[in-house]
């Protein structure tokens, strides 16, 4: 903290220092500070992604989902490229109970991102949650054609055939996560 702050000295108006410095202060517990150092950055540069994204990801751990949301959306529409933005915004829908706009902000991920096994992921337990089973074991089984390490997709796809009655097939799944990861801790 103290390192940006001397560098901000030199240049106050750098969005990469500010950026910097405030993500550490989140880190540090100061996240008021964080975000009153950011909201006042964004005054000049109001076309800043990343400065959005921050400032949505700070709001977001003091649980102000509308605020992160509508700075998300705003890191977005500026650059529409980064994948985590895209997870972050679908996945404060999602604790909102809007399925329909997570949904919507994931298959926008997967058309910026077609290989993005975690979009794909996160798009199959959204429909599980919603009980549409089938699109939930298409996606989750898309997931695991990208990324077959991937702990937690087959988890997921073993409860999605678990709540079905297809306790065999779960069981096998379930087999299969734990020859991925056999430390896994959702599984002992």
């Amino acid at each position: 903290i103290v390192f940006y702050r001397q560098a901000l000295e030199y240049d106050p108006d750098s969005p990469s220092l500010i950026s910097s410095l405030a993500a550490a202060m989140g880190k540090n517990g100061e996240v008021q500070g964080a975000i009153a150092l950011v909201e006042d950055a964004l005054k000049k540069h109001p076309h800043v992604a990343s400065l959005h994204r921050l400032l949505g990801d700070l709001y977001s751990s003091l649980s102000e989902r509308q605020a992160a949301i509508a700075h998300l959306q705003d890191a977005l529409r500026l650059d529409p490229s980064v994948e985590e933005v895209y997870l972050s915004l679908a996945a404060l829908h999602a604790e909102e109970r809007d399925y329909a706009a997570a949904q919507t902000v994931l298959e926008a991920l997967l058309a910026q991102h077609p290989q993005s096994y975690l979009g794909y992921f996160h798009l199959g337990r959204i429909n599980a949650e919603l009980k549409d089973y089938a699109k939930a074991e298409g996606m989750l089984q898309r997931v695991l054609s990208l990324n077959p390490d991937f702990d937690r997709a087959w988890i997921a796809l073993g409860g999605v055939y678990e709540v079905q009655g297809k306790d065999t097939e779960a069981v096998k799944l379930y087999q299969e996560a734990l020859k991925t990861n056999p430390n896994s801790g959702e599984l002992r």
